[in-house]
This record gives C-alpha cells, sequence and structure tokens, in this order.
C-alpha cells in the first residue's frame, strides 16, 4: 500500500478550514517540550489568541483553532520549546471560509431586467460577491461580481425564469476564497405582447432589441430603416429574442420592424441613436468668480446636422449636486458659468442632444475640470451681497496671528465696528459683516497682524442692497392717466425709485426714476390694464446698486365710449389723441380739418389708439373724426391748437 508523504519539519500543513475553525498539524518534533499556538488575523496582530501545547498532556502536533471569524486571513505560528533551551518558529497564513448570503432580500422582475437583493451575516470578513444565472444569454455575462448585496441585471429576454446563485468571496490572489455556501433563487421577467418590440440599449452605431415570442414562430424577419431612407438592412433570424443591429449613423432615427417568418405577425418601434459628442471642450477664460468653456462641433456624417437643440451642459461645484442648463442652441459653442467662489474647483460635461420628445437621445459627455482665479494677496473679494450683511473673502496669510476687520459707512467712519479674528480660533479668511443698514455704501478694512510683529491693511468699498418698496399707496387711474404712490422703510439709504410698466406705449417712457415715492403717469390708453413693477435705487456710477425686491401691481384706466376721441395735450403744432376701442375694428379712418378749411389731413391708422397730429398751424381751430374702417361707427371733436407767444 502506497503511504502517503510526511510534513515536512518546517512547516505547518492545513489539515481542514471552515467558516469559523482552522485545523493545523505540524511535524513532531524529538526532544520538543511544548508547542506555543499563536492565531491573529493578519492586518490586525493586536487580537492575536495564544495556546501553549504541552508535549506530556497533548502529545500530538496537532490542533483545532476555533471562535474565528467567517472569510479573515489569519496568521498561525506555531513555536517549539526544545529541552535545551532553544526555540524556532513555524509559520503559515490562511484564510477561513467566509459565510453565503443569509436569506433573500427585496426583488423584482421588469420585461428586461431582474432586481435581486440578498442579507448577509455582519460579523464576516467579504470582498464581494459572486453571482451566476442560467440561462445566461444577453447582455450581461454570467458569473458577475458585485461589492453591495444586490444587482440590478439587464439585457434580460421577456417572459423567461432566470434562476440564480449567490455566494461570498474574499480575499484576493492565492487567499481568495468563495463561501461554501450558497443562496438559490428563480424570478421571472415579465412577458410583453406577442411580437412586442423592447429597446434595451443603443450607443451612437448600435441598437440593442428584445420582442415577445409570437406562437408558432422559431425564426424572425427583423427589419431596421432609416428616417432619410438611405440606410437599412433585413434579417432572417433564429435565436433567443434578441439582436444587435450594427453600422448605424450616429444620431439618426430609425424605424425598427420584427414579424414572423411563417405568420408575418409582428409590430414596429422608432429609436433613435445616440449622436457623437462633442469634438472637444475645454476652459478658455477665468475670473475670480466664473468659468468660460468652450466646445466644438460633433463629427457627423452623412449630412445630418444636430436638431431641436443642440447641447446640454451640467457642471458641479467642488462636488457638490450638478447643475444642469438643457437646450443651448446648436449656434452656441460656450457657455459661462457664474457666481463660483474664488479658487474653486469646477467640473464640467457637455453631450450633444437630438430629436424631441419620445426621439430625444444625448450623447455620453465629455469632461473637463477647471478652477477659477485664486484672490490677489493684496485685495479683499465681496463674497455676496445682501440687504443687511456683506461676505467677504481675502487670501490667507502664511505666519498671520489674526485679522483686525473694521466696516463703517464711507460717508461717516465714526460709525466703524471692529472685529477681530485669531487664526487660531477662525484659520479661514472669510467675514460676514452683518445689521448693516440697506443700500449704504461701506468702506470695509482688514488689518493683517503678522508673527513677526508688522502689519498692514487691506480696503475695498461695496454697497449693500437697498430694500424694495413694501407696499402699495395711494393710487387711481382716469382714461388716460394713472397715479400710483407706494410706502418705503425709512432706515434705508436709497437714491431715487425705478418704476417700469407694461404695456409701455404711450407718452411717458418706460423705465421712469423719480425721487419722491410716487408718480403721475399720464399719456395712457384708455380701458387698459397696466401692471408696474417699483424698485429702489443707491447710489451713482460704480457703486449704484437696484433692489434685488420689488412692489408689483396692475391698475387699469378707466373706459370711454365706444369710438369717442379723447384729446391728451396739444401744442401750436401737434395735437395728440386717443379714442375707446370700437368693436370688430382692427384699424380706424383719421380726419382732422381745419376750421378755415386750408389744412387736411386723412389717415388710415393700424396701432395702439394714440395719435399724434403734427405740422398743424398755431391758434387754428381743427376739426377732428375717428370712424372705424369696417363699420363707419365713430365721433368727432373740436381742438384749438396753442397760439404761437406774441400772436395776435
Amino acid at each position: 500500500m502506497a503511504q502517503s508523504d510526511s510534513i515536512a519539519n518546517d512547516t505547518i500543513f492545513v489539515r481542514s478550514v471552515g467558516e469559523r475553525s482552522i485545523e493545523i498539524l505540524w511535524a513532531e518534533v524529538p526532544f520538543a517540550l511544548g508547542y506555543n499556538i499563536s492565531v491573529f488575523p493578519t492586518s490586525d496582530n493586536s487580537r492575536s489568541v495564544t495556546i501553549f501545547q504541552n508535549v506530556s498532556s497533548s502529545p500530538s502536533a496537532l490542533r483545532e483553532l476555533t471562535e474565528l471569524v467567517p472569510g479573515e486571513l489569519y496568521t498561525i505560528e506555531v513555536e517549539v520549546y526544545l529541552e535545551n533551551g532553544d526555540s524556532y518558529i513555524l509559520q503559515t497564513m490562511t484564510r477561513t471560509y467566509p459565510e453565503g448570503p443569509s436569506t433573500l432580500g427585496f426583488h423584482f422582475g421588469s420585461e428586461t431586467s431582474i432586481y435581486i437583493s440578498w442579507n448577509i451575516n455582519s460579523n464576516i470578513v467579504k470582498s464581494f460577491y459572486r453571482l451566476t444565472y442560467e440561462p445566461s444569454h444577453g447582455t450581461t455575462p454570467s458569473p458577475v461580481d458585485v461589492v453591495d448585496p444586490n444587482l440590478n441585471l439587464e439585457g434580460l429576454i421577456p417572459g423567461t425564469s432566470y434562476t440564480f446563485e449567490v455566494r461570498t468571496v474574499s480575499g484576493e490572489g492565492q487567499y481568495q476564497i468563495i463561501s461554501r455556501e450558497s443562496l438559490m433563487t428563480s424570478i421571472d421577467t415579465d412577458n410583453v405582447e406577442s411580437g412586442e418590440i423592447l429597446v434595451e440599449y443603443c450607443t451612437n452605431e448600435t441598437i440593442g432589441i428584445t420582442w415577445g415570442e409570437i406562437s408558432g414562430e422559431s425564426s424572425y424577419l427583423l427589419e431596421i430603416v432609416s428616417d432619410s431612407g438611405d440606410n437599412s438592412q433585413l434579417i432572417e433570424y433564429t435565436g433567443d429574442r434578441q439582436y444587435e443591429f450594427t453600422g448605424l449613423t450616429p444620431g439618426q432615427l430609425y424605424n425598427i420592424s420584427v414579424r414572423g417568418n411563417i405568420t408575418a405577425v409582428g409590430s414596429i418601434v422608432l429609436q433613435r441613436t445616440s449622436p457623437n459628442p462633442v469634438s472637444s471642450l475645454e476652459i478658455v477664460n477665468t475670473t475670480l468668480t466664473s468659468l468660460t468653456v468652450r466646445w466644438t462641433e460633433p463629427e457627423v456624417s452623412g449630412g445630418l446636422e444636430l436638431i431641436f437643440g443642440a447641447y446640454y451642459l451640467s457642471y458641479t461645484v467642488n462636488s457638490g449636486e450638478p447643475v444642469e442648463i438643457d437646450l443651448i442652441e446648436k449656434t452656441t459653442y460656450d457657455y459661462v458659468i457664474e457666481d463660483v467662489d474664488p479658487d474653486t474647483t469646477v467640473t464640467v460635461i457637455v453631450k450633444t442632444r437630438m430629436g424631441i420628445n419620445e426621439t430625444l437621445k444625448y450623447s455620453t459627455g465629455v469632461m473637463e475640470t477647471g478652477t477659477t482665479d485664486a484672490i490677489a494677496n493684496d485685495t479683499i473679494f465681496v463674497r455676496s451681497v445682501g440687504e443687511r450683511s456683506i461676505e467677504i473673502l481675502w487670501a490667507e496669510v502664511p505666519f498671520a496671528l489674526g485679522y483686525n476687520i473694521s466696516v463703517f459707512p464711507t460717508s461717516d467712519n465714526s460709525r466703524s465696528v471692529t472685529i477681530f479674528q485669531n487664526v487660531s480660533s477662525f484659520p479661514s479668511a472669510l467675514r460676514e459683516l452683518t445689521e448693516l443698514v440697506p443700500g449704504e455704501l461701506y468702506t470695509i478694512e482688514v488689518e493683517v497682524y503678522l508673527e513677526n510683529g508688522d502689519s498692514y491693511i487691506l480696503q475695498t468699498m461695496t454697497r449693500t442692497y437697498p430694500e424694495g418698496p413694501s407696499t402699495l399707496g395711494f393710487h387711481f387711474g382716469s382714461e388716460t392717466s394713472i397715479y400710483i404712490s407706494w410706502n418705503i422703510n425709512s432706515n434705508i439709504v436709497k437714491s431715487f425709485f425705478r418704476l417700469t410698466y407694461e404695456p409701455s406705449h404711450g407718452t411717458t417712457p418706460s423705465p421712469v426714476d423719480v425721487v419722491d415715492p410716487n408718480l403721475n403717469l399720464e399719456g395712457l390708453i384708455p380701458g387698459t390694464s397696466y401692471t408696474f413693477e417699483v424698485r429702489t435705487v443707491s447710489g451713482e456710477g460704480q457703486y449704484q446698486i437696484i433692489s434685488r425686491e420689488s412692489l408689483m401691481t396692475s391698475i387699469d384706466t378707466d373706459n370711454v365710449e365706444s369710438g369717442e376721441i379723447l384729446v391728451e395735450y396739444c401744442t401750436n403744432e401737434t395735437i395728440g389723441i386717443t379714442w375707446g376701442e370700437i368693436s370688430g375694428e382692427s384699424s380706424y379712418l383719421l380726419e382732422i380739418v381745419s376750421d378755415s378749411g386750408d389744412n387736411s389731413q386723412l389717415i388710415e391708422y393700424t396701432g395702439d389708439r394714440q395719435y399724434e397730429f403734427t405740422g398743424l398751424t398755431p391758434g387754428q381751430l381743427y376739426n377732428i373724426s375717428v370712424r372705424g374702417n369696417i363699420t363707419a361707427v365713430g365721433s368727432i371733436v373740436l381742438q384749438r391748437t396753442s397760439k404761437l407767444i406774441g400772436f395776435f
């Protein structure tokens, strides 16, 4: 009978491994007094456990190590003590088996995908999970390795039962080990209608489809035709109801049909391939608070042009949440990202887009990263401004002990407020100044104290936002004018008010700047609703700032009778009129005739029911008529132009 090999004198033989135990053997040593057996996780020898095995009590060179952690890599040492006082150490490493998944978690199937999750004992050491499934056709290979205890498996066939097995894997290389236990389950994908087509995926040159089984069919006719008609394929296919069309045109819309080879039953679907990405992307300009991104058009084949928009841009600031900007026109090749802090990293992604609604498709993204400019050492950067606060930044100064921050109205430094910021307590060169007056121009100084005893001052000026008007005051409208007033907080600094209104026709321009909190607006059209917005403006020149808040209201002018004429103004050579709207009329016949009969005008007019007659005779009496171009309904009014001074 053949004899098995013996254990080498300088080695430890791992006889068996379990989830929580390792059994070892080593060659018996003549003249040994005992063995000191130590076991510890290779990654943490502080968790070592040592057992002394006396030869007189336990002569066998065998030991089972228990209460171990599943999946952990262990170092095992056996120190051999000899009768002559010498000793030496044997050493090996091995890993316990990890436990397999314990129970099935949340799971569900759709037509072409299955989501599966599983539960695992938390007190194990694992590297990943290995999932195998049958049948293994599809776009995802079998087995699949995943780190998290779940997987969304796509590219499956509708109406098919899939069997899954999940095991736990610990370690890598020669010390990798897979669990003996596994979790097994079956999950079905949903059925689709007979012959119904589902698009599983598409790239810029491929479209992958699956379809519902058609009774009695073992082969199918697949056809794909481009929207432009210059690209088509017809394939007779026998297989697992999955097919990938290749060699397609990027961004092109395709009509895809599947029908049975015998019954001719089937269906049709529209699908666009992904467009090509932009050819290049770069950051072409940076400031303290902005970056300019520029890209070049994608490569386009077959004369196909970008349509219905063109580009999608997203960016993240310092790994924050992405900001998305869609529908940048196809003639635009750059974009300015604003309101970013100095010395800040911005990651930009640009995609091309084609189609609308159901046929909309984006390309893969092209990414570029840039950084805004840093603050110069001798300047203060105003990060944000509010009605009662200003936030400032300045470049951090090496060897600075602290910063003395002063803020005061530029017109009155006696109202200065000073704050000392110790670097040891507040290392950031950032400060928010609060309890300020809205609309006030402030001077801000930062005195930097250095370790060597020196100091220097940084300075800037900026204005807080003024508050907008708080409430609407007294107001009324007549046929051709509106009086409006508003209320304002008295504790603000303001220069004037800016009023805009719509519709903005009339003799008074929009916007209108007024010093007092009221305005009588004339030259308006009867029976019209006007929308007003009033803001507060403080300062002038580079330090002028307009309130973010505004007061909005609507006021109507009074109606006049249909066709009734109102004289709005007159000078020595002009008369301005308005009139009531005549139902059904979009144009009017306007006529003016002098009392002497030697000066007349007849005008066909389409507009906003306001007109100015010019070139008239000073001091002359005129007969003015307005009538509808269709109905001839209208009215007449007499009006004399102003006399020239000294004219009798």
